[in-house]
């Protein structure tokens, strides 16, 4: 530890607010520009804490460079839980989602992609929970609106919401089979991405939420 506790504060500042960096990486790149201040008092006393951290920051890099240099390395795990789930959402309306007259045939002309099916229940839904359902679909715009305005801190209830759109969406497949019909075969695998994909926005939040809480702890111990 050394004297310049506040200037090693701001330039954490300003490598989460200027970075994709996740707090686990900060925390390393925070540990070694200790260790090289650390390093450049003793090899030069005469330089001072303030000089010493200068030189550290200036070896370690711009925030912008830090970044990319991760990303080269490999991207946290929440990050490819992220990846996974946007890309699933994203292609779900498109795959065929569900025979538009369930229970009665499945011809290839039944079939409704997953953008029409959408339309199709927040047209037809008949009652509050219902409509839940489609609806679900805009919580993933507002967590990612919410990440990125509070992406150097911790955010434990998206990933509750995100919970919460994976079971009632798994709830309408539990339906169809008590009702006698194959919610594997009635619901096409553009409604199984779509359900895939909050389970997998789920993870991603909670790993990420993990991972903040990680970092805190290291902060109160150091």
């Amino acid at each position: 530890m050394f004297a310049a506790e506040k200037e090693v504060r701001r330039w954490r500042e300003e490598v989460e607010r200027r970075s994709s960096l996740s707090p686990r990486q900060i925390d390393e790149l925070e540990d070694h520009l200790r260790a090289r201040v650390e390093l450049e008092m003793e090899l030069e006393p005469a330089l001072g804490p303030a000089r010493a951290l200068a030189i550290a920051r200036g070896e370690l890099g711009r925030a912008v460079d830090l970044s990319r240099e991760f990303a080269r390395v490999g991207k946290p795990t929440w990050r490819r839980w992220m990846v996974a789930g946007l890309s699933m959402f994203g292609v779900s309306f498109m795959l065929p989602a569900t025979d538009q007259f369930l229970g009665l045939g499945l011809r290839p002309d039944d079939w409704m992609p997953g953008w029409q099916a959408f339309l199709w229940a927040l047209d037809h839904g008949g009652n509050a929970i219902e409509l839940l359902s489609p609806l679900s679909s805009g919580l993933v715009p507002a967590v990612l609106l919410v990440l990125r305005l509070r992406r150097s801190s911790s955010v434990r209830w998206p990933a509750w919401l995100m919970m919460g759109a994976t079971a009632l969406n798994v709830y309408w497949a539990i339906v169809l089979a008590v009702s006698g019909l194959n919610p594997l075969i009635e619901l096409g695998m553009g409604y199984w991405f779509w359900v895939a994909s909050f389970g997998c926005l789920a993870s991603a939040l909670w790993l990420r939420d993990r991972e903040w809480a990680s970092a805190k702890v290291k902060e109160v111990i150091a």
